[in-house]
């Protein structure tokens, strides 16, 4: 009758095997997922990744005529990006010098997706009708993925001049 030895080296170093296999497992999951997590981190947007520009042809309009202004927001990014914001997403009004009424946005919520370098614009049309100053005022306002934005251009003074 022979007794066979139990090789405890060999059970070792199965056990080590096992082990390292399990800790090389443990560690790449590790590294995919925060890996993951940090590289999403650059998909979302910055105050830098829009503009807001307004377009004003003229400045100095005489009554009759007709002049149109627009307003455009530009993804300068190379990502598409879903907006939500009330209606419009682009505010553009004339009002007259020194009117200090509210103004407000819709209450409806709305989605609009920007692209990659994409624009949005929006255009109003005025015919000038009274004599006066007035005041082109331009702004937005959305959020992506709860993070707020909110852009303005500095106001456009038009002055409407008799014939």
């Amino acid at each position: 009758m022979y007794f066979c030895r139990k090789d405890k080296a060999g059970k070792r170093r199965a056990y080590n095997m096992r082990f390292a296999k399990i800790a090389i497992l443990m560690m790449l999951l590790f590294v995919m997922t925060f890996g993951t997590a940090c590289s999403n981190s650059s998909v979302y947007p910055t105050e830098d990744s829009f503009e807001l520009t307004v377009t004003a042809p003229q400045t100095e309009i005489i009554v009759g005529e007709e002049v149109t202004f627009t307003a455009k927001l530009t993804n300068l990014t190379d990502k598409d990006f879903i907006l939500n914001h009330g209606i419009p997403l682009i505010v553009l009004y004339i009002r007259p010098a020194g009117d200090t009424s509210k103004e407000g946005i819709g209450a409806a919520l709305v989605q609009t997706t920007l692209k990659a370098h994409q624009y949005t614009e929006k255009e109003i049309n005025i015919q000038a009708a009274e004599a006066g100053d007035y005041v082109l005022r331009t702004y937005c306002l959305f959020d992506i993925d709860g993070k707020e934005f909110r852009y303005e251009c500095d106001d456009i003074i038009v002055k409407i001049l008799d014939e």
